[in-house]
């Protein structure tokens, strides 16, 4: 069977010529040609070159484009000239917006969280920021660190920022230090009202003693 003859709920696969795709200006202008910045494009095109166009774009029966715009521009400034596109023959004009919603309505994007998990199930290629953020906390606890975080689906920058933060603010780098505010972290209260704490110039001594001694912060300090 030809790939091109796959056909699966009125839609059908097929390889076309990116002059015969026709723009649809009612979609989005950050999405549309007018509307798609060099910054904005360079990360795509630098995704295509690297890993191909993964997500055909969709189509009419007469190549009106219904989605995938940024694309379509990524691969003409990349020089080439076919598409791969996948052609809803019975699409009504009046549900264009109808079929370009639900393309982009479910999608996923991979977070620090997915990553964590990623990486603990030994995937490769994990993004050098996560990755950084990993490590620096693995030194600190080691993996079993990285797996309650993944349980608890929280990204691990929120602890290394912790972490960080902390260890400024009281002006101590040791690793017992790094240990004391990571456990207090995980155990007693949140890095969110840690970090609260320092941005308002709480004393560093007695966000210290909170955290060496396992301890609640309150915020009676706020009250006159």
């Amino acid at each position: 069977m030809n790939i091109t003859d796959i056909i699966v709920n009125n839609i059908e696969y097929d390889v076309l010529e990116i002059s015969s795709i026709k723009h649809n200006m009612k979609n989005p202008s950050i999405r549309t040609q007018n509307g798609i910045t060099c910054k904005q494009i360079k990360s795509l095109k630098n995704n295509i070159k690297t890993n191909g166009l993964i997500s055909p774009i969709v189509v009419d029966r007469n190549y009106n484009l219904i989605d995938g715009h940024r694309r379509l521009n990524a691969l003409k400034d990349l020089g080439h000239k076919l598409i791969p596109s996948n052609i809803n023959r019975t699409v009504d004009p009046k549900n264009y917006g109808k079929i370009f919603k639900a393309a982009n309505h479910d999608t996923m994007k991979v977070t620090a969280t997915q990553e964590t998990e990623m990486y603990l199930n030994g995937a490769t290629n994990i993004s050098s920021k996560v990755l950084s953020c990993i490590n620096a906390l693995e030194k600190i606890g080691g993996r079993a660190v990285i797996r309650r975080i993944a349980s608890e689906r929280k990204a691990p920058s929120t602890f290394t920022s912790g972490v960080r933060m902390y260890c400024k603010h009281v002006n101590d780098y040791t690793l017992k230090a790094q240990k004391d505010v990571l456990y207090w972290m995980f155990n007693v209260d949140t890095c969110y009202k840690l970090k609260a704490c320092i941005h308002s110039f709480v004393d560093a001594e007695l966000i210290r003693d909170c955290v060496e001694n396992r301890k609640k912060l309150v915020f009676d300090w706020f009250k006159k």
